[in-house]
C-alpha cells in the first residue's frame, strides 16, 4: 500500500481528486514509512479510512459531472456524424458492390480481366487486380500500382522493391482490423480515380451516341429516358462542377405519334427510380423477355427519339448551369472573404507581436543566445511579409474568387434507355 500510494501515482490516476488526497497521504505515508511498528499500524488504518470533507466532495462532485458533460457532447457529436453519413449515403447512392462492377467496367475498357475474387488468410473476401503494367500500349501504371504495394523500409522505390513488394489485393469496406496484407480503396483513392477518371475526362469519341441500354420496369408504360451531363470549367479547364442531367418521357412507336411528350420532375423522378432499380438488378420484372419485334423497333426509334429529347436535356442543362454558377459565386465570395480575413488577422497579430518585441533587451547569456538568434530570424521574416502582405490582401482574395469564375459550359448527352413495361406487347 505504501508503495501504491505515491504523489505521481495519485495524479495519473485521480486527477484533481487527487490532488485533494494527497496533502493528508503525505504526512500519512511519511509515518507509516518512518514510525515505529505501531505509528505505522495507525498510519495504515488512517489511509484505509481516509474521507473526504464536504467541499473535497464537491471538487470530486463536479470533476465527475463535467466529465459526464464531456461524454453527452461526445454521444451527441457521434450522434450527428451518423446523421450526416447517412445523409451523405443516400444522397450519392454509393456502395462498395457498385465501386467494384465501376471498376470492372473501366477495367474492360482497358481491355484486360476484370477483379477477381481472392480469399484472405482470416477468411474474409478480397479483390485482386489483373496485370495492368504488362499490357502494352496502356500506359504507365508503374507508379500508380506502387500505392497498393508494402511501402518500401529504405523509402526507394526501385525495381528491386517492385519485385519483393507484391500488389496487395483490394477490399472495398473497412476492415476490421488494419493490416497491410490488403488495401481498402475509395472513390478518393490514387487507382480508383485513375480507372475512373476515363467516364469522367470525356462524354463521346465520336459525334453521335453509340450508348444505349435495354431494361425491363415494374411500371406498364415503356418509358424512354436521355441521360446527360452538364459541365462547368474555370481558367485552364479547371473542373468546377458536373452534374447528370435527366429527361424522361412515355414511349410512343414513332409511326403512330407526332412528338415525344417529355415527362415533369416528379414523373422523372419516379422513371429514374426504376431506372436505378434495373440497373441494379433489383427490379421484379429485371428477366422478363422483351419481343424481338419491340427490340427492332426501339433501335430503329434511337435518332429520332434522340432529336426529339436532345432540345429538352439542352435547355435543362442550361438552367442547372445557371443555378450551379451562381452557386460557385456564392462560393467563391464566401471562400474570397475567408481569405482577406485571415491575411488581415495575420497582419495584426505579427504587427502586435513585432512591438511587442522591438524594445526586448538584448541579452549576452550563452544560454540565452539560441532563443536570440531564433527571434531575429522570426523578425527578418515578419518584416518581409509585412512588406508583402498589403499587395496579398488585394491579390489572394480575387485570385480565389476568380478560381469560381465560369468560363465555359459543355452540355452533352450520355446514353439513352428504354425500359420496357408490362404492356410490352403493344408498347403503347
Amino acid at each position: 500500500l505504501i508503495s501504491w500510494c505515491t504523489p505521481a501515482r495519485i495524479n495519473s490516476e485521480l486527477g484533481s481528486v487527487g490532488k485533494v488526497l494527497e496533502s493528508k497521504l503525505d504526512s500519512l505515508v511519511s509515518d507509516a514509512m518512518t514510525g515505529d511498528a505501531e505509528t505505522r499500524k495507525i498510519a495504515l488504518e488512517k489511509i484505509a479510512a481516509l474521507d473526504l470533507h464536504r467541499d473535497e466532495h464537491d471538487t470530486s462532485d463536479e470533476e465527475l459531472e463535467s466529465a459526464r458533460k464531456r461524454a453527452d457532447a461526445l454521444r451527441e457529436q457521434i450522434t450527428s456524424l451518423e446523421r450526416h453519413l447517412d445523409r451523405s449515403r443516400k444522397h450519392l447512392g454509393f456502395d462498395s458492390a457498385s465501386l467494384r462492377e465501376t471498376l470492372n467496367c473501366a477495367l474492360q475498357l482497358q481491355q484486360v480481366a476484370p477483379l477477381r475474387e481472392v480469399r484472405n488468410p482470416d477468411g474474409s473476401t478480397a479483390w485482386a487486380l489483373p496485370p495492368l503494367e504488362s499490357k502494352p500500349g496502356k500506359g504507365d501504371w508503374a507508379e500508380t500500382l506502387d500505392t497498393l504495394r508494402k511501402p518500401p523500409e529504405d523509402g526507394e522505390r526501385d525495381r528491386q522493391w517492385r519485385s519483393e513488394a507484391p500488389i496487395r489485393p483490394l477490399v472495398f469496406d473497412p476492415p476490421a482490423h488494419l493490416d497491410e496484407t490488403r488495401v481498402h480503396v475509395h472513390l478518393e483513392h490514387r487507382i480508383v480515380k485513375r480507372l475512373l477518371g476515363r467516364f469522367l475526362a470525356q462524354g463521346f469519341v465520336h459525334h453521335d451516341l453509340s450508348r444505349t441500354c435495354l431494361g425491363s420496369s415494374r411500371d406498364e408504360h415503356t418509358r424512354v429516358v436521355l441521360l446527360g451531363r452538364v459541365a462547368l470549367y474555370g481558367r485552364g479547364a479547371a473542373r468546377l462542377h458536373e452534374e447528370v442531367l435527366c429527361v424522361s418521357a412515355r414511349w410512343t412507336d414513332p409511326a403512330t405519334r407526332s412528338r415525344l411528350a417529355v415527362e415533369g420532375v416528379d414523373a422523372t423522378k419516379a422513371t429514374l427510380q426504376w431506372l436505378q432499380e434495373t440497373l441494379g438488378g433489383s427490379a421484379s420484372t429485371l428477366s422478363a423477355p422483351v419481343p424481338e419485334d419491340l427490340r427492332r423497333r426501339l433501335h430503329a426509334a434511337i435518332p429520332r427519339d434522340l432529336d426529339e429529347l436532345r432540345g429538352h436535356l439542352q435547355q435543362r442543362g442550361i438552367t442547372a448551369a445557371d443555378e450551379a454558377t451562381k452557386a460557385l459565386d456564392v462560393r467563391g465570395s464566401a471562400e474570397a472573404k475567408l481569405m482577406y480575413e485571415t491575411l488581415d488577422e495575420t497582419r495584426k497579430r505579427i504587427i502586435k507581436k513585432k512591438a511587442d518585441t522591438d524594445h526586448q533587451q538584448q541579452s549576452f547569456a550563452p544560454e540565452d543566445r539560441d532563443e536570440q538568434r531564433t527571434l531575429e530570424l522570426h523578425r527578418r521574416y515578419w518584416k518581409t511579409w509585412l512588406s508583402n502582405v498589403e499587395a496579398d490582401l488585394d491579390y489572394e482574395p480575387n485570385r480565389v474568387k476568380n478560381f469560381y469564375r465560369v468560363a465555359s459550359t459543355r452540355i452533352e448527352p450520355l446514353g439513352i434507355v428504354y425500359l420496357v413495361g408490362a404492356r410490352a406487347a403493344g408498347a403503347r
